[in-house]
């Protein structure tokens, strides 16, 4: 992660003592899968406790017991109790923040990094929050280091209005970042994924902080280097790049995966692996390098002297029924002739394979065909083949080459174990050993859900799993096993779980859901791995239906508060978040658009007057939008009436595609206008008009009241004789 810009805040506010009762961190490394897998992931997984303070008497007040989340990418902040001890009006917006100093922060301006944030709302005089959480909101994390952690309550227009600070630090850090300062940021986990001649890249987030503009075309980039890489200009082997493309200062994009793209293999040797982001005209903006070395180089299987050899790298990845083999190349070294027709097969078998006859069970196969001396098949891949499950045990896998009429011409054993069978759950049947049991259940809670289980275990003899999570998904029609096609609602990471252990009484807490379109869904819960996807899963026997009000089903979905402010002419237009729920592309240039209109918005076309309209961008699938705001733009005031007010988000080519209606008439009143001045410069030209007029009516006026004064006179005087 590229270290963060400091930003410096606040009002002064006398210090204020927090204890804290523990503090944990942990930072999970690389796995080495079968299929060559290598990751680096930094997940906090701290729970900070019970934090107690006693604060003197301020106009808005912290009490009570407060504590922070950090999970990965995400925080969670809590507050017991928030007092505005005013005696009347209502306070500007209340936010509570999280932030990490170098020294102990004791009020006043606040020199640091800002970790995370949540709105409150506004507070009136006498009024209090209670037990008042954030949910999952946005952690950034600071550059490597000890800090001091504050957690301060912020009001719009005021500043710092309330604090603490945790009198023990936190250490942020491991290898995850080069600190470019070139406010481009590739933060939480990131890892690549080899398999034969391709490789995956994944990112979760890379951001634009800068303060405005357009970023150049970003790439990601793996590299080989004979020494660990720790910034500057890079020397070794380009093995993989992945172009994105640009991001809007202020933008975000999550969940980045290249897909399968094309590897470079180095010369042979172990070299230490970073992924780069480059960006056009700027070079390395910022990167991450792993700790582990990768060795690249030729495996010669088990040599058997038939002069058909298995060489380089090969895999397998097994998919609930179906298997893909991998192998970089098969070479017929004999001088003459042509070999009898070649296959890859996957073995299963109870003990080591070192040569001769194989006893255990084929659990799939591929043919390749002859092979004339001299000629080599080289990234082979056998695309998606029958797998055939052995019985439920642990054992030790192994491909080989068969020629027909010769038998085993070569192979190669892999160093893991693998285990089939045992207590599936929800019965996926793929043999994962890793095992969802006991009771399942979700809790839904307007933007939020709760999942529940009661027990997961990896039934594997020795090693790691790869990175477990919950998943919850909606589909059109209950889940049977196999790839999922619908809508993942929720998502809780586990970490990884050591063969022969358990999870027991998992609860993922309050975690952000997305809703689908409206209808009616059949609802699951898979338990995934990393790199080997689905491994269990239960569906619930009852259906769900979803009124998704602040989506129209086009997959671009409004969430959290939205507001707009008024200063003049101007306007300021306010959104926590817009999502793009769709699975691959990205949208077209999405817009901000409030509208005016004498009747409530139907939900597909709007009639009325538009107010003021803000272009945020495009936004790649499976990403979104947060903390927008247009800044003050101008505001068109519609004619004299009473209107609803809608805020809708356009999408170029597809016109609206989700809004959120305010519950607020917004009325225009005539203005009143001063009395005309009046102009009685009797040498100004006629023909200009105005003061003309205004000398006409001033001597008509006058003329009228002599007129009937003079007439009162006469009347009083001679009226009577």
């Amino acid at each position: 992660m590229a270290d963060s810009k400091i930003l410096t805040y606040g009002h002064p506010i006398a210090a204020n003592q927090i204890s804290i009762q523990s503090q944990k961190y942990a930072k999970l490394t690389s796995d080495n899968e079968i299929s060559k897998q290598t990751k680096k992931e930094f997940t906090h997984n701290i729970d900070l406790g019970v934090l107690n303070k006693s604060l003197s008497a301020n106009d808005i007040e912290m009490s009570g017991n407060y504590s922070y989340n950090i999970n990965g990418n995400y925080a969670t902040l809590n507050v017991n109790k928030i007092t505005n001890n005013r005696t009347g009006g209502t306070s500007g917006t209340l936010t509570i923040e999280l932030w990490a100093t170098a020294s102990a922060y004791n009020g006043g301006n606040i020199n640091g990094y800002r970790l995370a944030s949540h709105s409150v709302g506004q507070l009136s005089g006498g009024g209090t929050f209670s037990n008042i959480t954030s949910g999952t909101v946005s952690f950034s994390e600071p550059p490597a280091g000890s800090y001091f952690m504050t957690l301060l309550v912020s009001e719009y227009g005021s500043g710092i209005v309330d604090h603490g600070t945790f009198s023990d630090k936190r250490t942020f850090g491991g290898n995850d970042g080069g600190s470019t300062g070139s406010g481009i940021d590739m933060s939480g986990s990131f890892s690549y994924q080899i398999n034969a001649n391709t490789v995956s890249l994944s990112v979760d987030e890379i951001a634009n902080n800068r303060s405005g503009g357009k970023s150049g075309t970003l790439s990601i980039e793996l590299w080989a280097t004979t020494a660990a890489y720790t910034g500057g200009e890079i020397t070794g082997y380009k093995l993989a790049d992945y172009t994105y493309g640009q991001l809007t200062g202020g933008q975000y994009v999550t969940n980045i995966n290249s897909g399968a793209i094309s590897l470079s293999t180095p010369p042979a040797g172990t070299y230490h692996i970073s992924m780069i982001v480059e960006e056009y005209n700027n070079g390395i903006v910022d990167y991450g390098t792993f700790d582990e070395t990768r060795t690249f180089g030729e495996n010669d299987g088990g040599g058997t002297g038939s002069g058909i050899d298995l060489s380089g790298k090969y895999s397998y990845d097994i998919n609930n029924s179906s298997i893909t083999l991998n192998a970089d190349k098969i070479s017929n070294n004999r001088t003459s002739g042509v070999s009898g027709t070649l296959s890859i097969e996957l073995w299963a078998s109870t003990s080591v394979y070192s040569g001769g006859k194989i006893n255990g069970y084929k659990v799939a196969d591929h043919r390749l065909g002859e092979l004339k001396a001299g000629a080599a098949y080289a990234n082979i891949s056998s695309g998606t083949v029958a797998f055939s499950e052995p019985p439920a045990g642990t054992y030790y896998i192994t491909m080989l080459v068969t020629e027909h009429n010769n038998g085993i011409v070569d192979y190669g054993t892999f160093s893991e174990t693998r285990t089939f069978g045992g207590s599936n759950g929800g019965g996926t049947g793929t043999g994962s050993g890793l095992d969802m049991s006991g009771n399942s259940s979700y809790e839904i809670n307007g933007d939020f859900v709760t999942l529940k289980l009661d027990k997961i275990q990896n039934n594997r003899i020795g090693g790691k799993s790869g990175t477990l999570a919950i998943e919850l998904w909606a589909t059109a029609s209950p889940y049977n096993g196999g790839n999922i096609e619908g809508y993942k609602l929720a998502t809780f990471s586990l970490g990884q779980l050591t063969g022969g252990s358990a999870f027991s009484n998992i609860s993922s807490g309050s975690v952000a859901l997305s809703k689908p379109p409206a209808g009616t869904y059949s609802i699951s819960m898979l338990l995934t791995e990393y790199s080997n996807g689905i491994v269990d899963y239960g569906s619930f026997s009852d259906l769900r239906t979803f009124d998704d009000t602040t989506s129209s089903g086009t997959g671009i979905e409004i969430k959290g508060n939205l507001s707009y402010q008024l200063t003049g002419d101007l306007v300021t237009l306010k959104l926590d978040e817009i999502i793009n729920n769709r699975n691959n592309g990205t949208s077209g240039t999405l817009s901000v658009e409030l509208w005016a209109s004498e009747t409530e918005f139907n939900g597909t076309s709007i009639t009325g007057h538009k107010l003021a309209s803000h272009s945020i961008g495009q936004l790649a699938a499976s990403s979104s939008f947060t903390n927008i705001s247009s800044g003050t733009i101008s505001f068109t005031k519609p004619p004299i009436g009473t209107y609803y007010i809608t805020m809708l988000v356009t999408e170029y080519g597809s016109g609206i595609v989700t809004s959120a209606s305010f519950s607020d008439l917004y009325t225009v009143k005539a203005e009143t206008l001063p009395p005309p001045t009046l102009d009685t410069d009797t040498s100004s030209d006629s023909s200009s008009g105005g003061s003309l007029n205004y000398a006409l009516m001033f001597f008509l006026f006058t003329l009228i009241f002599y007129r009937s004064n003079i007439l009162l006179f006469i009347s009083k005087k001679y009226g009577n004789k």
